[in-house]
């Protein structure tokens, strides 16, 4: 699975876990998907935590090369260029590739997996079916 995936199986698995806990939750998720899903929370950090990372690079990198300065990021005007210049940065080839080589990347982590009984006792949204059957189901 590439990073990409993982990052995406992360929200998924986050917002799940976030909807079990709510009394009003239309979500119906099943004790041992439950317990799948904090397991794989767990294991996906490292691919969170590799991703924030890149972007703290990014954002270092940027505030250096434009000489960003942080007194005069209390004007309005100067926080909407500086968002202006940061949005072209991005749109870089060097941003655009480390990015790409992040996203490429292969996860490594080994998921916890549910059978697919399991998913089929859950309600929740088709797009997060498809995404758990893609990546977490036996």
């Amino acid at each position: 699975m590439t990073n990409e995936k993982a990052l995406i199986l992360s929200n998924v698995l986050t917002t799940i876990e976030t909807e079990y806990f709510k009394i009003d939750s239309k979500f119906e998720v099943p004790k041992k998907l439950f317990y799948t899903v904090a397991k794989n929370i767990s294991k996906l950090k490292k691919v969170i935590t590799e991703k924030k990372e890149l972007d703290d690079t990014v954002m270092k990198d940027f505030k250096k090369d434009f000489e960003f300065d942080d007194e005069k990021a209390k004007d309005d005007d100067y926080v909407k260029d500086a968002n202006s210049k940061y949005r072209e940065y991005l749109e870089t080839e060097v941003v655009k590739e480390q990015y790409s080589e992040f996203m490429n990347g292969e996860f490594t982590g080994e998921l916890r997996k549910v059978s697919s009984e399991v998913l089929d006792e859950a309600i929740l949204p088709s797009a997060f079916l498809e995404v758990l059957e893609e990546t977490i189901l036996e």
